[in-house]
């Protein structure tokens, strides 16, 4: 099977700038990687517009079922070779079943949750049944839990296991099959009245990549793990990640913020395109209502490579929303970054992001809207030991999202949705990597049944 080079379009979750602005991909495979629909990434775990499900009664605690089921026409699942033409782009149809359990207790000192839910991903094989070769079963678990929240000192611990095409890998230059799990434990520590607060943090990470389908990716140097589906698992890492923030709340609607962290990247197979990485993070600033309509956040401050890169930059998160009413919301926000890669070491990060909803008929009906701009900088692996860094690939990535949310009775909704994933690269100076250059298009239906 010959399987041409194209990065699914990054697909980002949606727009949740101050709280954590993040750069999710999922690549259309080489030869045929899909990347997992707009709607199907959304996940049925939180309320939706308010929707608040009655559940079943167990001790403290409430039992939500639910059942997600999403078609979707996507125009990219892949690249294929169809009728003696390689690497032509092949669109599908997609069925995405997903049903899962989400529990929540919560008591004055006590809170948890847990939610699990596992789905398939079927292409119908409309256009070429060599798509079918994508289906496959995915699952995810969280849990998070947090205790004596009335007290001096707090304990919150956190767990999320998930199997996926979504990854933060954007170095990967071929569809991939994610297998992450993420463990943080943090002490909040709010002495007095809870106006200040400090929150030491420890959290470790693992991730474990397959392609999604084998085979030979046109212009991809066969030693080259970001685009040989032979060695993606080259790119497995650990990632051990250690945080220190605290919040001044010295207004009612206003807080000073300061947030510090330090990530140590490692590599499950050490060569040398997969070298410990060290990234250090420092911000502060404020947030907090600067009217009863209006609301922001902002926080600057220094992110920096120590262990050899050399990449030093500022960082900015910044989030400014606007609710003129209750039915309306508009939010705009921007956040500059950096964070540890495989191959290249360091990524640099510039996103914006605008976001809408309008609901009417006491919520019933949502329409939301959104988009997302980002500029990927990837630093050269060789700019080490004091070395001055240079840019090795910079690539943009666009994510244009719409779609209105009709609630049929408190159990059943139904929901539309358009998503148009474009990425470019803008320039390279490796001749060997494969390059992600590709836009899609996609068109869904969302019927929800939650209890």
């Amino acid at each position: 099977m010959t399987l041409r080079r194209t990065a699914k379009a990054s697909s980002f979750r949606a727009l949740a700038l101050v709280a954590g602005l993040g750069t999710f991909a999922s690549m259309p495979a080489f030869a045929a990687e899909p990347e997992a629909s707009a709607e199907a990434k959304a996940t049925p775990v939180e309320d939706v517009d308010g929707w608040k499900p009655v559940g079943f009664r167990i001790g403290p605690g409430k039992l939500h079922p639910y059942l997600d089921v999403v078609g979707r026409f996507d125009s990219l699942v892949g690249f294929f070779t169809r009728l003696g033409t390689t690497n032509v782009a092949t669109p599908d149809l997609v069925v995405n079943p997903r049903g899962g359990v989400r529990y929540d207790l919560a008591t004055p000192s006590t809170a948890f949750s847990f939610n699990g839910f596992g789905e398939g991903v079927i292409y119908t094989g409309a256009w070429d049944v060599a798509a079918r070769n994508l289906t496959r079963f995915q699952a995810g678990i969280t849990a998070d839990a947090q205790f004596n929240k009335d007290g001096p000192v707090e304990v919150t611990l956190s767990e999320a296991l998930t199997r996926s095409d979504r990854t933060q890998n954007l170095a990967a230059s071929v569809g991939l099959l994610s297998t992450l799990n993420v463990v943080r434990l943090g002490v909040p520590i709010h002495p007095g009245g809870g106006a200040l607060e400090i929150t030491p943090s420890v959290g470790w990470a693992v991730e474990f990549f397959e392609a999604l389908l084998q085979g030979t990716v046109p212009g991809c140097s066969p030693t080259d793990i970001t685009c040989n589906p032979g060695l993606v698992s080259r790119m497995d890492y650990s990632n051990l990640t250690f945080g220190l923030g605290g919040r001044w709340r010295f207004l009612p609607k206003t807080s000073f913020l300061v947030d510090t962290g330090f990530d140590y990247r490692t590599y499950w197979t050490p060569t040398a395109s997969t070298r410990p990485t060290g990234v250090f993070r420092s911000s502060v600033g404020l947030s907090g209502l600067i009217t009863t309509k209006i609301a922001a956040s902002l926080l600057a401050g220094y992110t920096g490579e120590w262990l050899g890169q050399n990449v030093h930059t500022f960082n900015v998160r910044g989030e400014v929303t606007y609710a003129p009413t209750e039915m309306l919301s508009l939010s705009l926000g921007y956040m500059r970054g950096a964070m540890p890669i495989p191959v290249f070491g360091v990524m640099g990060t510039d996103r914006g992001a605008f976001n809408a909803r309008l609901s009417f008929l006491r919520g019933r009906i949502t329409i939301g809207a959104g988009v997302a701009g980002s500029l990927l900088t990837m630093y050269t692996p060789a700019a080490m030991a004091g070395g001055a860094p240079t840019v090795s690939r910079s690539d943009f990535l666009l994510d244009v999202t719409a779609g209105p949310t009709f609630e049929i009775t408190s159990w059943f909704q139904v929901g539309a949705g358009y998503a148009l994933l474009f990425r470019k690269p803008l320039m390279t100076t490796m001749a060997t990597s494969a390059l992600v250059d590709f836009i899609r298009h996609e068109a869904s239906l969302r019927l929800t049944l939650r209890y």
